[in-house]
């Protein structure tokens, strides 16, 4: 399988639901996909909604092309998550503590009180968290002297009387959207927190926006907490496994015998039309029953590698299979192609006709027409997380302040500041 690109339309007009519909179905009928139409895989914004419920009047009015604006809009799993994590760091930064215990003991053994907790998370640790990445990676100067505090630290062993190293790496910001990099950003500052502490209690001169930033021990005990409230990787390997063997799950055949029989009249399987005599449909139960009770998968495994291997085992969920892997579950892939149009329209080149623009972006794709990747780009790079917000010119304003910096310093400072050495890859975790 493989993904095409058929348009990247230039859409000047508000981003109603109306339009949209519009404008989607001009992109169909130019592509002559119209009565092809599968799924849409869209953020839960209203205007998409909209756009689907008018989409349906459309085609079933003009056309009589039937079509479920519910069932063939599918929400970005990324998105949702990033929604839910939002709103796990508001529901914990706002718990009704009423009835909780006055005291209890934290995994280091000590005894933690409630009100001072109480008083620890109404400073908003997140926010304070925030603050500090946000003024050390404002400046190449003070990610220099954080990097040269943890490289001096470790050597005299400034951070701790055991002989433990703090990681030389750089603090990561909060990337609001992109689900995982506040548990990326916490997990940072979190390994990096000894550091931390020694830099922000270092003398700075005049600089006031780090005189005022701290972290009490109780603040980075609930940046800790909130850590592994966000730390996903443990919920993947708790997946709920009722019965593993190759016994056929009896309850289940006896409670819901009417999905096989469903699946069978959407798909047209033979093996499982309803006329069939009840040992072909037995042989139906046995196939799902012996795919549900597989062990899992190793972490990592391609879907695509997957079915193709087991095609010849399980024939009927593998017929099942290529009408639902298709379908996008992120919208990542979308994003891939508008950030890879800022390589085309540049400062030098900025006078492309839309036309034009949507050409080399749909050409670009088919060049590289590489296989569909379902994870590709959940995961967000490092590169994005350690970025500035709003960057300013960095030569002008190095010239600007720099005096009589050699070119050498500004070269490193340059370097210091586009971090040449980041990667492009998922960010290091620490335990």
């Amino acid at each position: 399988m493989r993904a095409s690109l058929i348009a990247f339309q230039y859409f000047p007009s508000a981003h109603t639901g109306n339009a949209l519909a519009k404008l989607t179905l001009e992109i169909l009928d130019r592509a002559e996909v119209t009565s092809k139409v599968g799924h849409f895989m869209m953020d839960n914004a209203t205007n998409n909604t909209v756009s689907m419920k008018k989409l349906l009047d459309t085609l079933w009015q003009e056309r009589e092309i039937k079509f479920d604006p519910i069932e063939c809009q599918i929400p970005c799993f990324p998105h949702i998550l990033n929604i839910c994590i939002n709103h796990i760091l508001h529901a914990y930064m706002n718990t009704d503590f009423a009835d909780v215990p006055s005291t209890w003991t934290n995994a280091l053994g000590e005894v933690v009180h409630k009100e001072d907790y109480v008083e620890a998370i109404a400073w908003d640790p997140v926010l304070i968290c925030w603050n500090i990445i946000h003024v050390i990676r404002a400046s190449g100067q003070w990610q220099k002297a954080f990097h040269d505090t943890i490289v001096i630290g470790n050597a005299n062993q400034w951070f701790t009387e055991d002989p433990t190293e703090v990681p030389t790496m750089e603090l990561l910001r909060d990337v609001k959207t992109r689900w995982d990099s506040a548990y990326f950003m916490i997990n940072r500052m979190c390994a990096l927190h000894l550091a931390i502490d020694c830099f922000l209690s270092l003398p700075h001169g005049s600089n006031d926006e780090l005189s005022g930033l701290h972290l009490t021990a109780l603040e980075w005990e609930v940046l800790q907490d909130l850590e592994v409230v966000l730390e996903m990787t443990k919920y993947r390997s708790h997946l709920p496994v009722h019965q593993v063997g190759t016994q056929p799950v009896e309850p289940a055949q006896a409670t819901h015998p009417r999905p096989f029989r469903t699946l069978a009249a959407r798909y047209g399987l033979p093996s499982m039309e309803l006329n069939q005599a009840p040992q072909v449909l037995s042989s139906v139960e046995q196939e799902f029953n012996a795919y549900v009770s597989t062990p899992l998968s190793p972490n990592g495994t391609d879907p695509l590698a997957f079915w193709e291997a087991s095609k010849s085992l399980y024939p009927i969920v593998f017929t099942i299979t290529l009408d639902y892997l298709p379908i996008q579950a992120s919208s990542v892939p979308c994003e891939c192609v508008f950030s890879s149009s800022s390589e085309t329209d540049t400062k030098k080149c900025n006078r492309i006709a839309p036309a034009l623009m949507e050409a080399l972006q749909m050409l670009k794709f088919g060049l590289k027409k590489e296989h569909l990747d379902f994870t590709r780009g959940w995961i967000t790079p490092e590169r994005d997380m350690v970025g500035g917000d709003d960057r300013t010119d960095l030569l002008v304003r190095l010239f600007a302040s720099g005096g009589g910096k050699s070119l050498d310093d500004i070269l490193g400072m340059v370097a210091w500041e586009e971090g040449d050495d980041i990667a492009d890859g998922m960010p290091t975790l620490f335990a």
